[in-house]
């Protein structure tokens, strides 16, 4: 059908090209008019809002030119066409001009049955500077279509099933979410070990801290000597680990005076280095239960501890 149509068209501006040149300026052997075809989309299956596209392409021998004030202006066409502002392309050639214009039409006619509509001619004026001449492109018939068609008897036809939606594969957004958790479970994890599981690390490996459990540990084995001088190490480890060097009875006092925080048990440091002395250089007096001398140990250990927390 589309062939058809635009045959006709080239037909029927061959017969006006045809007139044209029977008149007295092509007696004299002019022939200015090398090209002028029309083309078009289909002429069937528009609606209301739709846009045609026609296309006009005219070459012209020199001298003669178009007149680009006889295009058509953009606009309503009647009630029911409106015809957007036309373009136009020139390519100049050396013996010969070229035009291609662009005509966009929207019609605006609402149909109940496919209806014929009629988009109207265009007249160009082409000229040398000493005559004018005009160009008739000729109308263009389409079909236009309803909206909705109606049924035999009159009404609207029945809306066809609702469809169910194509499934959605679901693998790959199952996958991201899990990474997602993972990824956020790592997160708060990481979270939690800076805020809470550093810290308590931090305070359970501080010197006072692994001798309390060191000592519990001998004091739940029981009494003996071995132990028990076993446990004074330990404290002794613990105050060095805290002064960053070995403290002696003597050097007590420098010792609180570094670490003021630990001047609350001096007195119980001080009974320590004095048992001490006692078991290991045989000097002072002993206690008389190692057994009392291990809780004192655990007490002041945890005495220590306090300290150290209490410095976090």
């Amino acid at each position: 059908m589309r062939i058809a149509s635009s045959s006709l068209v080239i037909s029927v501006c061959c017969l006006l090209c045809t007139i044209w040149l029977s008149s007295p300026a092509t007696a004299q052997g002019e022939n200015f008019v090398r090209r002028l075809d029309v083309s078009a989309p289909r002429d069937f299956g528009y609606t209301i809002g739709d846009k045609i596209e026609r296309t006009i392409v005219l070459e012209l021998e020199k001298p003669y030119e178009l007149d680009e004030d006889s295009l058509p202006r953009g606009g309503k066409l009647g009630y029911w066409l409106e015809l957007q502002p036309p373009t136009l392309r020139r390519l100049n050639r050396p013996e010969s001009v070229e035009y291609i214009v662009g005509l966009t039409y929207q019609p605006f006619l609402l149909v109940e049955k496919p209806q014929q509509a009629v988009i109207p001619r265009v007249e160009l004026s082409v000229g040398n500077g000493t005559r004018d001449l005009m160009l008739v492109v000729p109308e263009w018939t389409f079909t236009l279509m309803p909206l909705v068609q109606r049924d035999n008897l009159g009404g609207l036809p029945e809306l066809s099933p609702a469809m169910k939606p194509a499934p959605l594969a679901t693998k790959p957004y199952l996958y991201r979410a899990f990474t997602f958790s993972v990824g956020l479970l790592a997160a708060l994890l990481y979270l939690a070990y800076v805020l809470w599981g550093k810290p308590y690390l931090v305070r359970r490996n501080r010197p006072f801290a692994r001798a309390l459990r060191r000592v519990r540990k001998l004091e739940r084995a029981g009494q003996d000597e071995t132990r028990y001088q076993d446990a004074l190490r330990t404290v002794h480890e613990a105050i060095n680990g805290t002064a960053g060097s070995v403290v002696f009875a003597e050097s007590l006092d420098q010792f609180v005076v570094h670490h003021p925080e630990f001047g609350g048990i001096r007195d119980n440091l001080e009974s320590f280095f004095s048992e001490s002395r006692a078991v290991f250089f045989g000097s002072g007096e002993v206690r008389e239960t190692q057994e009392d001398t291990l809780h004192s140990l655990v007490e002041l250990c945890r005495k220590g501890r306090t300290v150290e927390q209490e410095l976090a």
